[in-house]
């Protein structure tokens, strides 16, 4: 189901203005119990915040249940006078790539593949739910024992595996040989290398969770790796059937799991880091050439008939395409070379194409600098549409600290336009734009904000 991803002071109205009476109830359903539960013990720090957001995402299954969650508890936690701002987009990912299921034994033996120590430590400590901007940036060398364990209140806030313990002390002892005091970070790397780091382990290993791979590996240093080498999956298949091979017996001979054997044949290409001589088993047992296995690019092909050998039909739908993700207008003597046109074709071409773009509001201008271009003219209700967009994707932004405290205030009725400083009223004008205080009623929130915080002034039942 898709829900709404405004901010979380506005969020339930929303959901009340685009969902049916049917698909709301059963997300109110879960807003309202997240909201009471949150309510009934709110998180006093965001270490404390980030375990009980934890725990009520571990059954959640689906996009639309994660944003319900998260808003539901922003609300709640504002209610009681604490901001949780939530980068949504990090908690989507999580769902979507189950990163809730801890990584097991077998799992966690497999990092010490990696000799760097840093890339399984920063594994496992997110795997125990630890973020690098609020948490593992502030571990320092002091924080970790020579067994390899956390001290204090970091050992009782993050549950990690004894397995993790070979990892921390080797990047300990390692830190350590380099000079470092206790003081000192116990991961001195930069935030997008600790992302990179997860993102790569759970790609390279087959672990729980593969999300999106990265630019770049973790352990080097060159910015542009390829997600994959192309390869010919169909020829690598047919090779194999003609030799009477099942995948698993040819994933064996090439000593890859079967998932990363697969990949080579279904997504027509071999992950990077797929050592030389797993590469030479698979050309072996196929019983092919290397370039009979790696000569294909499907990003690259080339289409089966050019612009310029097209029928008429299918190069002015080509025509229109460009001009209509052109961002800029084209010179007509491009698109003659291009397309194989004459002005003169072209010019019948693009007659032929006003009458299917009117009815969408577009207009064919030509400028004067001999280029075309498509125009949306004059249009005052598309305008209004447009900057109302604008207007809701501004409001969907992070709000500020002070904008948030003002926010507050007005909810608890603790502010007056009277005792309101310069900020005060520079927060208040930025908030009623954003819909979440009442324009032209002083300090009153919005009907939106009134209905999404106020739970217990709501007389809406659900069933």
């Amino acid at each position: 189901m898709h829900v709404p991803r405004a901010a979380f002071y506005v969020w339930r109205a929303r959901a009340r203005a685009t969902l049916t009476p049917a698909d709301f109830e059963a997300v109110d359903r879960l807003y309202r119990a997240t909201f009471t539960t949150v309510t009934a013990d709110p998180p006093g720090d965001a270490d404390t915040a980030a375990r009980v957001l934890t725990g009520l995402l571990e059954p959640v299954t689906g996009p639309g249940e994660c944003v319900t969650v998260v808003r539901a508890m922003q609300a709640a936690m504002f209610v009681n006078g604490l901001y949780l701002n939530l980068v949504t987009s990090k908690a989507l990912a999580a769902v979507r790539s189950h990163e809730h299921r801890r990584l097991d034994t077998r799992e966690i033996r497999s990092l010490r593949a990696y000799a760097e120590p840093w890339v399984g430590v920063a594994t496992l400590l997110h795997d125990a739910g630890m973020e690098y901007g609020s948490n593992m940036s502030r571990l320092c060398i002091k924080h970790i024992t020579p067994d390899g364990t956390l001290t204090g209140k970091g050992r009782d806030a993050w549950d990690l595996p004894d397995e993790a313990a070979p990892f921390l002390r080797a990047q300990r002892h390692l830190r350590l040989l380099e000079g470092a005091a206790p003081d000192d970070p116990f991961l001195p790397r930069p935030s997008r290398d600790v992302a990179d780091a997860v993102r790569w382990t759970r790609s390279d290993l087959n672990l729980t969770g593969v999300a999106a791979e990265p630019d770049r590996h973790p352990t080097g240093k060159d910015p542009v790796v390829p997600t994959s080498i192309p390869a010919n999956g169909t020829a690598l298949a047919a090779a194999l059937r003609a030799r009477g091979m099942s995948e698993r017996e040819a994933s064996r001979a090439a000593g890859l799991s079967v998932s990363a054997f697969r990949q080579v044949i279904i997504g027509n290409g071999i992950h990077p880091s797929t050592p030389f001589q797993n590469v030479h088993a698979i050309v072996t047992a196929a019983g092919i050439s290397w370039s009979e296995l790696l000569d294909h690019d499907p990003d690259h092909a080339t289409p089966e008939h050019p612009a310029t050998h097209l029928p008429d039909e299918a190069r002015v739908s080509v025509l229109a395409r460009v001009l209509t993700t052109a961002r800029r207008s084209v010179p007509i003597e491009h698109l003659c070379i291009v397309l194989g046109y004459t002005t003169e074709q072209l010019e019948a071409d693009l007659a032929a194409l006003e009458p299917r773009f009117a009815p969408l509001g577009f207009t064919i201008v030509y400028g004067n600098n001999n280029a075309v271009a498509l125009s949306r003219g004059t249009d005052p209700d598309g305008d209004h549409a447009l900057n109302e967009l604008a207007r809701l994707h501004d409001a969907d932004r992070s709000m500020s600290r002070s904008a948030a405290s003002v926010l507050y205030r007005t909810y608890a009725g603790t502010l007056t336009e009277r005792r309101a400083t310069r900020q005060d009223r520079i927060d208040m004008a930025a908030l009623a734009n954003r819909g979440a205080l009442a324009e032209g009623a002083g300090l009153a929130l919005s009907a939106d904000t009134t209905y999404s915080l106020m739970l217990d002034k709501d007389d809406t039942t659900t069933t």
